[in-house]
């Protein structure tokens, strides 16, 4: 729980990018999309509407060949 903590972390204070926060939490869950879906959707609705929600909805991975089918995130 501490990457997540310190990745959600550093992404609130501008100190790194959605598309590390994202890869951070991808880590944490082991490549499993539908928990990694969850905790993005959790952390999503934390945040206040503006910009740092979208470019965290944007960061999620899009379906690909190695993905299989990616679950959608809300918006």
């Amino acid at each position: 729980m501490q990457y997540e903590r310190a990745a959600i972390r550093s992404f609130r204070a501008a100190e790194s990018s959605a598309r590390d926060l994202i890869s951070t939490l991808w880590s944490v869950v082991d490549v499993r999309m539908e928990s990694a879906a969850s905790i993005v959707n959790a952390f999503v609705d934390l945040l206040e509407e503006g910009e740092q929600r979208e470019v965290v909805l944007a960061a999620w991975p899009r379906p690909g060949p190695r993905m299989g089918r990616a679950r959608r995130l809300r918006r």
